[in-house]
C-alpha cells in the first residue's frame, strides 16, 4: 500500500506529509487491523437501476385529471361568456350610432313640427271637435289646423286634455289603428294596481292620477302620436302606415341572410321581390327600433335660457330617443305598463302596490322581464311649479320577486305600508320636493336613451301652461 494510502489508513504517526487522498485507495474499512475501521462507510455507492421509479402514483394521476378538467371547464365557459359581452358590446354600439341618427331624423324630416302630429282619441271624444274630423277619419291633429294653436282645453264634457307630454311613436300608432283600439293614444297602455293586478285583467291606462288642482285634465297626461300623411286619394289626412314609419324608426342595417347545409359555402342574401320575382330591395332583421319622447325641460341649468314669455322666443323641450330591441310594437298591457313609484335619495325607486295578495302579483307582473341594465321612465308632477316631468334612467339592480305582503312591506313618506319592490337608478336628478306619488313607465327591452335639450320646430305654440 502506497504512502497516501497507509496515511488514509491510519498510519498518523509518520510524519510523512502527504497530499490529497486518491479516488483509487482501499477505504479504512478495507484494512481489518485499522484502528479506525467504518464497516459500514462507502466512499462511493453505486445505485442500483431496479430500485428506480418506472411511473407515477394514483394520487398523481388524479391530481392532474382534476386540474386538466377544471381547466377545459374554464376555457369552455370563456365561450359563452364572452358570447353575452360581444352582444352587449354590440348592443352598445347600436345605441352610441343610432341615437344620433334617429335625433338627425327628427330634424330633418320635420317630426318636431307640432303641425304634423296627429293622434285618435275615441270617436266620441274628435266629433266633440267640430271641423277637426268626420266619421270616415279618426284621426285628427294635435294643433287646431284653423287656429294654428293647441286644442287647449278639449270641448266639455269630455275635459279631454290635449297632453302634458307627448310620445312620437308612429309604428305602435299604427299597430293601434290596425286594432282599432279606442284607448292606445294613451302611453303608457295599461296601470297595475291591487285592482287589476294581472297582464289580462290590467286597466287601461286613461285616469289622471293627480288632482285637476295639480295636473289640468282629467285623461292621463301623457299622449301617444304619429306623423301625418295623405291617404291615397290625397283628400284626407291619416296617420303613418307601419310600412313608412318602420323606414324612419327601424334600424335597418342589420341585413338578413341564410347559411347553406354546405358549411363551405357562403350565406346567401335574402330579397324582397315584387310580383314577377325582381328584386327590390335587402331584408332586414330589423331588431333595433326608437320612439321619442317629448316634454317640457325640468332642468334648472336651462331655466335662464328659456323665454319671458312663449310669445318672444323658443322654448326648450327635453327630446328623448329610446332605443329597443326586439320591442313588441303594438300597444298592450304586456308591452307597456305604468305603477305607483316613490323616488328615495340615493338613487332608489320603489314600485309598490296595496299590501295584499293581489298587490303582489301586480308588482310581480309590472316588473317582467325588466332587467338590469335597461331603462324605464318616472314621471310625476313638479310640487313647486307644478309642471309635469317625465326623465329616464337606467335600472342598476332589481329587488327579487315578492311573494309575501304582510313580509315584502315598504314605508313611504307618508308612513302608509305597501308591498312592493324596490330598484336602484342610474340618471338625472329628480326634484327634491316631489319625490312621491310618481308612476314608474315599465316597457321590455328599451336597452338605451339619449336626451337633448331641443326646441320646437314653431313658434312656441306649446308650453307647459
Amino acid at each position: 500500500m502506497n504512502a497516501e494510502c497507509r496515511m488514509r489508513n491510519g498510519e498518523w504517526g509518520t510524519g510523512k506529509a502527504v497530499g490529497s487522498v486518491r479516488a483509487h485507495c482501499a477505504p479504512a474499512s478495507a484494512n481489518p487491523h485499522s484502528p479506525f475501521r467504518f464497516p459500514h462507510s462507502r466512499t462511493a455507492r453505486v445505485g442500483n437501476p431496479a430500485s428506480r421509479r418506472l411511473g407515477i402514483s394514483l394520487l398523481e394521476v388524479l391530481i392532474s385529471m382534476f386540474v386538466l378538467l377544471f381547466g377545459l371547464l374554464g376555457v369552455a365557459s370563456m365561450f359563452p361568456v364572452g358570447n353575452h359581452y360581444a352582444a352587449r358590446g354590440e348592443t352598445y354600439d347600436r345605441i352610441a350610432s343610432a341615437a344620433p341618427a334617429a335625433f338627425a331624423e327628427l330634424k330633418t324630416r320635420g317630426i318636431l313640427r307640432p303641425a304634423n302630429w296627429l293622434y285618435s282619441p275615441p270617436p266620441n271624444y274628435a266629433l266633440s271637435e267640430a271641423g277637426l274630423t268626420t266619421n270616415s277619419n279618426r284621426f285628427y291633429p294635435v294643433m287646431n289646423p284653423g287656429t294654428q294653436a293647441f286644442t287647449f282645453p278639449f270641448a266639455a264634457p269630455a275635459d279631454f286634455h290635449p297632453g302634458h307630454a307627448f310620445m312620437i311613436d308612429p309604428l305602435g300608432a299604427a299597430e293601434a289603428a290596425a286594432a282599432t283600439d279606442q284607448v292606445a293614444h294613451f302611453f303608457p297602455y295599461a296601470v297595475y294596481s291591487d285592482q287589476y293586478s294581472s297582464a289580462q285583467a290590467a286597466q287601461p291606462n286613461t285616469q289622471n292620477p293627480w288632482s285637476r288642482n295639480v295636473l289640468p285634465g282629467e285623461q292621463w297626461p301623457i299622449r301617444r302620436l304619429s306623423l301625418a300623411q295623405l291617404n291615397p286619394g290625397g283628400n284626407q289626412w291619416q296617420i303613418m302606415s307601419k310600412d313608412v314609419a318602420e323606414t324612419i324608426v327601424r334600424l335597418r342595417d342589420d341585413l338578413a341572410d341564410t347559411l347553406p347545409e354546405d358549411g363551405d359555402k357562403p350565406g346567401q342574401a335574402l330579397w324582397k321581390v315584387d310580383n314577377n320575382g325582381n328584386p327590390l330591395s335587402r331584408q332586414y332583421d330589423g331588431a333595433y327600433s326608437w320612439l321619442a319622447t317629448v316634454v317640457p325641460t325640468a332642468v334648472d341649468g336651462l331655466a335662464a335660457l328659456q323665454p319671458g314669455h312663449i310669445d318672444y322666443g323658443s322654448v326648450f323641450y327635453d327630446v328623448s330617443i329610446a332605443m329597443f330591441y326586439r320591442r313588441d310594437e303594438a300597444p298592450s298591457a304586456e308591452s307597456e305598463r305604468s305603477i305607483n313609484a316613490e323616488m328615495f335619495l340615493g338613487g332608489e325607486l320603489a314600485i309598490y302596490a296595496n299590501a295584499n295578495a293581489a298587490g303582489v302579483e301586480a308588482v310581480n307582473n309590472a316588473l317582467k322581464d325588466i332587467r338590469t341594465g335597461q331603462w324605464i321612465a318616472v314621471c310625476g308632477v313638479d310640487q313647486t311649479t307644478g309642471q309635469f316631468i317625465l326623465k329616464w334612467y337606467r335600472t342598476l339592480s332589481i329587488q327579487d320577486e315578492i311573494s309575501n305582503p304582510s313580509i315584502d312591506t315598504i314605508t313611504l313618506a307618508n308612513n302608509n305600508v305597501v308591498t312592493g319592490r324596490m330598484l336602484m337608478l342610474d340618471g338625472p336628478d329628480w326634484p327634491l320636493g316631489s319625490m312621491q306619488n310618481l308612476r314608474a313607465i315599465l316597457m321590455p327591452g328599451c336597452v338605451g336613451v339619449a336626451t337633448r335639450p331641443m326646441k320646437m320646430e314653431t313658434d312656441s305654440l306649446w308650453s307647459a301652461q
